[in-house]
């Protein structure tokens, strides 16, 4: 079991089982585990860790006669290339590179091999943390998947027939693997809560993710995989992975997905005031991306930036543009119950700040100060608050204080943004990365605002070199461009500069898009990658109409992975358990809209059937070849749009929304 990465010599945790018929049961062994721990790990630890094999090994019966059994351990301080402690558990077959410099023997009789598992020193510190039931779970998982033969030759027949497929097997397996190892230890004597410990402890760790996020992985999110194996809260880790979920749209900016997916948290759990906030945050950032430029330049403010939403919930297109009045209020009445049931909510406090900064009749500019004044203070005093929400809140409040002229205390505010999000990495391929953008910009833009209200030679160039910062990496379709490129002629002009024209920031702006999560079909049912398939389907069901009609059928025999052929839509839906593609092959398909980054930036419809020039003009050439739900065709994958799309004769011929790891094993010969 990997924890985020997974090494790529052991792509046999990835692909499709397929065991021989003839295979013979072994019965439970009486031979001891041997078990080898390096010079790093302490003795009781060693001693701890061949106490747990045992005992499980002796409760299993091992179904094939690919592996002896019992398995070899193995405990040592993995490194990764950089010289870091890895959190690693895996199961594997004897030999490889893995095993050089252990005391290992591979002796097996003909036709089997013999099976290893391998534990880390930092899993063990981590998470195991000397708790036999914990390392009960994870070994037992492990040997899961010797038991199933995940490890073995057959475990690398590929009949997957396309990328999604492929990892979608990878990920049954964990589940299969979950399963059997909680029966294991249950088998053994273990009790089931404390074993369900270790998987609480991955995600109190912060190593687990959304199931959206999760579909980039060869392993699904901690929340789903205890749906299988913690049935009596089934319920709670459904909502659970909605409130993750829900986290991923904020960051990539879906709001009205956000919106749907908080929904659904505060029916189940109305007294979370993490998931209230969030819904209210969702609507308001729907509310702001609805503005026109002239509105928010009627408001007289500076640059709003979205990024003040909780991430963890510790208690448990739209059809017009312009001021939606109706959408405000809903965003503030779910502000409000979270403050209801959390005085001190910090986010809330500050997202009710900026609602009234942008109120429909014109902005309440002393309230929202005094909401976001309060936030600021609660923010400074909450060392656990994410960097990223603190930073959101200080840019804010300056927003708010220079709104009133007081450009020396909006300054300081910037200033503490500054160091805040000089601590966010906004790493490459993560939905963030949009919200550490949001959050530059709005710095860049606001001291370029607060300095070209101070009139010398001085304030003024810094103006308009902050303006020209702002203007280079934004979308010249944002609502906030042109009101800064306005504002940087000006500040030019006070210094006898000459400034650069809009053509040549079009010309030099690389457009990024909004991560795409899934459709809405022509009765209204969202479907969310993600989301889980039987929830999808009650809904398009209830909806009704012709889109609703479908086809359920196995992809391929034996596993998990289903197609929902929604045939009079033109449109297929992979999925296990989960939704992991959506597949638009059709002219009668739903249109897909996709979006800029930035709030109120600029929107485009891709279609199956329009030409290839029309794509290139929108999406550009930053895509790679993958083979993404057939291997008999290339496709170009967008990948942080998470579009895959197949050409055919100059024309676009399927769209599919899709997630798929970084990971590549077949190099596709046609586009």
């Amino acid at each position: 079991m990997n924890i985020k990465q997974r090494m790529g010599s052991f792509i046999a945790l990835l692909v499709l089982l397929v065991l021989p018929q003839n295979v013979v049961a072994q019965a439970p062994s009486t031979t001891s585990v041997k078990t080898y721990c390096d010079s790093s790990i302490s003795a009781s630890d060693c001693q701890m860790a061949e106490r747990v094999a045992n005992k499980l090994a002796s409760v299993i019966t091992l179904e094939h006669s690919l592996h002896t059994w019992p398995p070899d351990l193995y405990i040592h301080d993995q490194k990764d290339e950089n010289g870091n402690p890895m959190l690693n558990a895996f199961a594997h077959a004897c030999g490889g590179d893995i095993d050089e410099g252990m005391p290992h023997d591979c002796t097996a009789p003909e036709g089997s091999t013999k099976p290893h598992v391998h534990f880390t020193k930092k899993i063990l510190d981590d998470v195991v943390q000397g708790d036999e039931s914990r390392l009960a779970l994870i070994m037992g998982h492990e040997m899961g998947h010797i038991t199933s033969g995940h490890t073995t030759p057959y475990a690398y027949r590929l009949m997957a027939e396309s990328e999604v497929g492929f990892y979608a097997f990878g990920r049954q397996q964990e589940i299969i693997s979950d399963i059997r190892g909680t029966q294991y230890g249950l088998a053994a004597g273990y009790s089931l809560e404390k074993m369900l410990n270790a998987f609480y402890k991955f995600i109190d760790l912060d190593l687990s993710y959304s199931s959206f996020e999760g579909l980039g992985y060869s392993h699904p999110s901690w929340e789903e995989r205890l749906t299988f194996i913690d049935e009596d809260r089934v319920g709670l880790w459904r909502s659970m992975m909605a409130f993750k979920t829900g986290v991923s749209m904020l960051a990539s900016e879906q709001y009205a997905v956000a919106t749907n997916l908080f929904r659904s948290v505060v029916a189940q759990f109305p007294d979370s005031y993490e998931a209230q906030a969030n819904l209210g945050y969702a609507q308001l950032m729907d509310y702001l991306d609805q503005l026109e430029p002239a509105d928010i330049q009627a408001f007289g403010v500076g640059q709003i930036v979205v990024g003040a939403f909780t991430r963890r919930p510790e208690s448990m297109e739209p059809a017009m543009r312009g001021i939606n009045t109706g959408l405000w209020f809903q965003a503030t009445t779910s502000l409000q119950s979270a403050l209801r049931l959390n005085p001190s909510m910090a986010e809330a406090k500050a997202n009710l700040g900026i609602a009234y900064l942008v109120q429909p009749n014109g902005g309440d500019k002393a309230q929202a100060k005094q909401y976001l004044l309060e936030a600021v203070a609660l923010a400074q005093n909450d060392p656990s608050m994410d960097s990223r929400a603190k930073a959101a809140i200080f840019i804010n409040a300056g927003v708010a204080e220079m709104a009133e002229g007081l450009l020396q205390d909006s300054f300081n505010h910037m200033i503490a943004a500054e160091t805040e999000l000089n601590m966010v990495s906004g790493f490459a391929g993560s939905p963030d990365r949009v919200v550490r953008g949001e959050l530059e910009a709005g710095l860049y833009y606001n001291t370029a605002l607060i300095l070209s209200k101070v009139n010398n030679a001085e304030a003024q160039t810094g103006a308009a070199d902050y303006f020209h910062a702002y203007l280079s990496g934004q979308s010249p379709s944002s609502n906030w461009w042109q009101l800064a490129y306005n504002q940087y002629v000006l500040a030019c002009k006070a210094i006898g500069r000459t400034p650069n024209t809009v053509s040549s920031y079009q010309k030099s702006h690389v457009t990024t898009f909004r991560t795409l999560s899934g459709i809405t079909f022509e009765n209204g049912t969202q479907v969310t990658l993600g989301q889980p398939v039987d929830e999808f389907i009650n809904d398009m069901t209830r909806r009704g109409g012709d889109s609703a009609a479908y086809l359920d059928s196995p992809v391929i025999e034996n596993t998990d992975l289903h197609d929902y052929s929604f045939y009079l839509a033109g449109t297929s839906i992979f999925a296990t358990q989960e939704v992991l593609s959506v597949q638009m092959y059709g002219t009668s398909s739903p249109k897909l809209t996709v979006q800029e980054s930035g709030l109120g930036a600029k929107s485009y419809t891709l279609s199956v059937g329009m030409p290839i020039a029309d794509l290139d003009r929108i999406l550009g050439s930053n895509w790679e070849k993958r083979l993404v739900v057939d291997f008999s065709a290339g496709y170009r994958f967008y990948r942080d749009l998470g579009l895959a799309v197949r050409i055919q004769d100059g024309l676009v011929a399927e769209l599919v929304v899709t997630q798929i790891p970084y990971q590549q094993f077949w190099e596709p010969e046609v586009e």
